[in-house]
């Protein structure tokens, strides 16, 4: 780790991320009270990924959502309870899974929201310049592959 040897822990990069991810989520969680959307935060990022990849099952969105699959099977659970989705037996390999597919209305949910969700979020990097922004996505990309092929930390 490129970072000072005697630096805190609450010092470090990883403290920083870690921080700028929870005051998305509390910020996040304010935003989708004040739109007043019928869902929440989590519940919207679960129906946006069905939306991205539709004809998905239980396991492979909880990957993408990074939840586990009972925090997963709730949050699904709301949302075709809502008529946001619906979830169909089907073979997989040789396997009975359940494939979800979002419903008109989650459709309807996701395009209605997005521009508005789009713009709000674009406010929080009004101070980055697109350089940054773009530099910032890498690296955070990188880290994110680093992070996946490791699988334990060395002491």
């Amino acid at each position: 780790m490129k970072e000072k040897e005697n630096c805190h822990y609450t010092e470090s990069i990883i403290y920083s991320m870690e921080q700028v991810v929870i005051y998305f989520k509390i910020k996040g969680a304010q935003f989708f009270n004040q739109l007043n959307m019928g869902v929440t935060i989590d519940q919207f990022g679960v129906l946006d990924a069905i939306y991205c990849n539709d004809d998905i099952c239980q396991r492979d969105l909880s990957k993408i959502v990074l939840k586990d699959r009972s925090n997963t099977g709730r949050i699904l659970n709301i949302l075709e309870e809502n008529g946001f989705i619906k979830r169909l037996a089907e073979t997989k390999g040789k396997r009975l899974v359940k494939k979800i597919y979002i419903t008109d209305e989650g459709r309807k949910m996701i395009e209605d929201n997005q521009e508005k969700l789009r713009t709000a979020f674009s406010k929080v990097f009004d101070d980055v310049s697109s350089e940054e922004f773009d530099k910032l996505r890498k690296i955070l990309n990188k880290i994110k592959e680093s992070l996946s092929k490791t699988t334990s930390i060395q002491i």
